[in-house]
């Protein structure tokens, strides 16, 4: 739809089963930026953030957590320290 609000989602997540762990990575990979172990930053709608709240909810057991921050699209990111390799594929060297 166009014209439709996009945001910027940051995911984190403390999932302690190893299995369900590296599904849920695997699914960020495959829609997000990766920019620590348990931490992801996609950008999508309402739509695609309600679907990313459903297929998480499979996923948590008692104790584990999967936090989900919903912020404006251009808002200002600052990062210090090593880029994670995943990273490095979003950045052009010139």
């Amino acid at each position: 739809m166009m014209g439709e609000t996009q945001y910027l989602m940051v995911v984190a997540f403390d999932i302690s089963d190893n299995k369900k762990r590296r599904k849920i990575t695997k699914f960020l990979l495959a829609r997000g930026t990766r920019v620590q172990r348990s931490v992801f930053e996609c950008k999508g709608n309402h739509a695609f953030r309600k679907k990313l709240m459903d297929y998480f909810s499979d996923f948590y057991d008692d104790g584990d957590n999967i936090r989900m921050y919903t912020l404006p699209v251009d808002a200002e990111v600052i990062s210090q320290g090593e880029i994670m390799e995943d990273e490095l594929e979003d950045f052009y060297i010139l």
